[in-house]
């Protein structure tokens, strides 16, 4: 389950999607952000999402009352989170799923749908039309060393909030209502042709126009 090999994905679209932090089974759950980046990715083509990790949220604190098992967590996702055979969710393992998984490993097996795939564990790598693109999700009890490869981005989970950072690359905002300090809920749009480009998306609380938040030469790279 837990992969501890540098696996190198393909993405194979000029346009992608990435979330991260959709938190399922919190109280500060909202299926209603999922559902709009489901009609974005429709409206645009888009067939691949990145979720930058803490798919669920696992047993630990603001759990909904409803869903307080990890199992019904799952359930929950099977039966509501939304679905398209033309799209592709890569997931990586956030901190909430690795203590989900790792604790009872026989939870994986009620993960059956092929659109959401699980690609790594805090650390995982895409060949997107010949540049390395990483996505990282802090994860403290995964311990394994995981080669840090120069890449063109990195979008990092786990902060709750958009930002671009130095050493991180760009943190994605949660698809949740716990947004932190002065983020609100969102996603990202990137597009990688002569240059890389990327759109901010925010509920305020609806979906707002897309906002330009980077642009990049493919010459330029990061550690």
């Amino acid at each position: 389950m837990f992969m501890e090999e540098v696996k190198i994905e393909p993405i194979l679209e000029s346009k992608i999607m990435v979330i991260s932090d959709t938190h399922i089974g919190s109280k500060f759950e909202n299926f209603s952000y999922i559902d709009s980046v489901y009609e974005f990715a429709l409206k645009h083509n888009i067939k691949t999402i990145l979720h930058a990790g803490d798919l669920f949220q696992a047993q630990f604190q603001n759990v909904s009352k409803t869903y307080r098992k990890p199992e019904s967590q799952i359930l929950h996702l099977q039966k509501d989170y939304p679905h398209d055979g033309s799209i592709t969710n890569k997931i990586i393992l956030g901190n909430h799923d690795y203590h989900m998984f790792n604790k009872d490993k026989n939870l994986i097996k009620m993960m059956r749908r092929a659109d959401l795939q699980f690609v790594a564990v805090r650390r995982a790598y895409f060949n997107w039309q010949g540049q390395l693109v990483s996505m990282t999700h802090k994860c403290p009890k995964y311990t394994m060393t995981i080669p840090n490869l120069p890449v063109l981005v990195n979008f990092a989970g786990h902060s709750h909030k958009f930002a671009l950072h130095p050493k991180k690359g760009i943190q994605v905002p949660t698809l949740s209502d716990d947004a932190k300090f002065d983020s609100l809920p969102g996603f990202l749009v990137v597009t990688l042709e002569e240059e890389l480009a990327v759109e901010l998306l925010s509920f305020e609380p609806e979906l707002s126009n897309p906002k330009l938040v980077l642009k990049k030469s493919l010459n330029e790279s990061n550690e």
